[in-house]
């Protein structure tokens, strides 16, 4: 009997010794950040702030969740804005965030600082496997460029070309699964989360709260500066003072007084850098004054 007993004693301590160490290894594994926005309500005609609260799961992609709170602990999302890419059905099908900010004047500029970097590829076609999640409503992933001749390459350059631009599919975009690394989740159960989540949504469903921009980039594409956008120069303006000024039969754009050549890309070079079209929230509502539609105050981590 008291070998019995000794014997259920030890097993039972190997349970909880288990357990406690699951519990350790999640905390460690498991990342959080805060990210609180100032959104247009439409239906009430006033910003409100929210906060949506995403999970990062390190033991999915341990470089990618380890970078991105890096750069949400330096502020590089701050004051950043939501943003749609028009350029295929499936960046439609997601809202991004990251790359632009207002500056002083309220003009849209490229978020962009020095120590951001190119991130290894954490997703199946990559090598990396053993994750579960999808994209689709609720979850969160790193976006990365593609090539004009096929948009799922698997071309080193490509797969491992994502940096700091976070997105959250507004549906379910089976097509993408295995080819991004979704390595984030919003709990859409959470009132907060799930009222902020539909805002910001919702801008992007009316013109009256948002301005289409075309993004353009000058230069001679150099696959050596990876992590200087491969000595291409950004530039962007209004989608419609772009295409008031641009000339394609000599792939030029007046700025100002002068024209400045529009790259285009071919073959493996990334269609991220050919000029394409996004829509950014406006800042100023029917003139009453400075209100961010949808607009990331900080995000902490």
């Amino acid at each position: 009997m008291k070998r019995n007993f000794k014997i259920f004693v030890n097993a039972l301590l190997i349970v909880v010794l288990c357990v406690l160490s699951l519990g350790l290894f999640a905390c460690e594994d498991l990342k959080r950040v805060e990210v609180n926005v100032s959104v247009y309500d439409i239906s009430k005609q006033k910003t409100v702030t929210k906060t949506i609260t995403i999970d990062l799961y390190r033991h999915l992609a341990d470089e990618t969740v380890d970078t991105i709170v890096d750069y949400a602990k330096k502020g590089y999302y701050d004051n950043s804005l939501f943003y749609v890419n028009k350029n295929t059905s499936e960046t439609e099908n997601a809202i991004t965030f990251g790359d632009y900010k207002f500056d002083d004047s309220f003009n849209v500029i490229q978020n962009a600082e020095s120590y951001v970097h190119n991130i290894k590829g954490e997703f199946e076609y990559n090598g990396t496997v053993g994750s579960d999640l999808i994209n689709a409503k609720g979850y969160v992933g790193l976006w990365r460029d593609w090539t004009a001749n096929n948009g799922y390459t698997t071309s080193d350059s490509s797969m491992n070309s994502g940096r700091a631009s976070l997105y959250m599919p507004t549906t379910a975009t089976t097509k993408m699964d295995g080819y991004f690394c979704v390595f984030g989740k919003i709990d859409l159960d959470k009132q907060e989360n799930k009222e902020a989540f539909d805002l910001i949504s919702a801008i992007f469903d009316d013109s009256t709260y948002y301005v289409d921009y075309t993004v353009y980039y000058t230069g001679e594409f150099d696959k050596t500066k990876a992590d200087e956008n491969y000595g291409l120069t950004y530039g962007i303006m209004t989608s419609e003072d772009f295409n008031n000024n641009y000339d394609p039969a000599n792939k030029r754009v007046k700025v100002g007084e002068d024209f400045v050549s529009v790259f285009a890309a071919e073959g493996e070079e990334y269609v991220s850098f050919n000029h394409h079209t996004v829509r950014i929230p406006i800042w100023n509502q029917n003139g009453k004054g400075n209100i961010a539609t949808a607009k990331i105050e900080s995000v902490k981590a």
